[in-house]
């Protein structure tokens, strides 16, 4: 699977983590044991239910591979809007 580290104005941060999990072929337990949270904690994570702090998504990261600060480039700040020329 390919996966971008170009930006998208739109995608939002549960995506963000089930996209890093189908790049790594990891399920949600597969990577709560790889970062130390459980199934059920990843699976609020992906359903927008609850919200990682800053060190789980470095954690995810490196468990699926994925460049340093990839969450940051993804994910658009809640109530951003790009600018309108």
């Amino acid at each position: 699977m390919r996966i971008t580290t170009e930006a998208s104005p739109t995608i939002e941060l549960p995506e963000c983590i089930w996209r890093a999990m189908r790049f790594a072929e990891m399920n949600y337990s597969e990577l709560g044991d790889a970062i130390g949270a459980s199934r059920d904690t990843i699976s609020r994570w992906v359903g927008g239910r609850s919200v990682p702090k800053a060190r789980d998504l470095a954690a995810i990261e490196r468990a699926t591979g994925l460049p340093d600060g990839w969450f940051d480039r993804m994910v658009r700040p809640e109530g951003f809007e790009p600018p309108a020329y």
